[in-house]
């Protein structure tokens, strides 16, 4: 949510806190006050722009992320790049970190970044490792910019194994040597595609969560309640340099299955 400064009535020089400066209103029984007006100052304005380092041209629809290390890594605000690749985040505060994520063009996926061009490796971000953006109070910070490197993405389905209906749910990321990374969320009808990846092994995991609790499965079927290391107990998955890896599909159980009057 954007932060805004504290703003007293008639206090100057606006912002400020004073309220021993500010008026006392006198309102009447049965009486109005108009014109009472404020003007909100947000903390502070980022903007930049997201292209493509290739051929320079604008990348639409990216989600920008400001994430605070004061709060543990807590994301604190979030935009979108608009049709010209721009962006701004309003209401910020200051010594934050910003990155990009989910950025397409057409069918060509990004690779994530943390600014300043720190790539995400194998799917997995770092921002609190990345550059901090002063963006001082009352300021608008400009040139907070984007270079992305082409990537491949994995795309496939969730499926639900009573019926192979696709099934809306999440599908997290991992590196080849098991840290996690992003997860991302399906369509409602269990479509889905990570960002840009370099080329190099990952594995996964999807799951749902509904009334019965819910399933994850670690490609290609293994119960995530008995895998404990995701490197050695669930399959690889290669991603080259040419095509975006399709068909990475997960069979989850959506609902209670009853066959011959029992439970399994």
């Amino acid at each position: 949510m954007p932060y805004y400064e504290l703003s007293i009535y008639k206090c100057s020089p606006d912002p400020c806190a004073d309220r021993t400066v500010s008026p006392v209103l006198h309102a009447p029984t049965g009486t109005i006050i108009e014109n009472v007006n404020f003007t909100l100052f947000p903390g502070s304005v980022i903007k930049g722009a997201v292209t493509s380092v290739a051929d320079g041209t604008s990348i639409p629809g990216a989600t920008i992320h400001a994430i605070s290390q004061l709060f543990g890594g807590s994301i604190v605000g979030s935009t979108t790049t608009d049709s010209n690749g721009r962006y701004t985040l309003v209401g910020m505060e200051p010594n934050l970190h910003v990155e990009v994520l989910n950025a397409v063009s057409g069918t060509q996926a990004f690779v994530s970044q943390d600014y300043s061009a720190h790539d995400c490796m194998y799917g997995v971000c770092a921002p609190l490792s990345s550059d901090f953006v002063a963006a001082p109070l009352y300021k608008v910070t400009t040139g907070i910019n984007f270079a992305l490197v082409p990537g491949r993405a994995i795309k496939g389905q969730i499926r639900s194994l009573g019926d192979g209906q696709g099934i809306q749910g999440y599908v997290t990321l991992f590196s080849a040597n098991g840290v996690k990374g992003a997860t991302v969320t399906s369509d409602a009808a269990g479509f889905y595609a990570t960002s840009g990846l370099q080329a190099g092994n990952y594995y996964l995991e999807a799951y749902i969560v509904n009334d019965e609790g819910g399933d994850c499965r670690a490609y290609p079927n293994t119960p995530c309640a008995s895998v404990t290391s995701i490197t050695t107990q669930s399959s690889p998955v290669a991603v080259g340099t040419l095509h975006d890896r399709l068909g990475v599909n997960f069979f989850l159980v959506s609902d209670r299955l009853f066959k011959d009057g029992f439970e399994f």
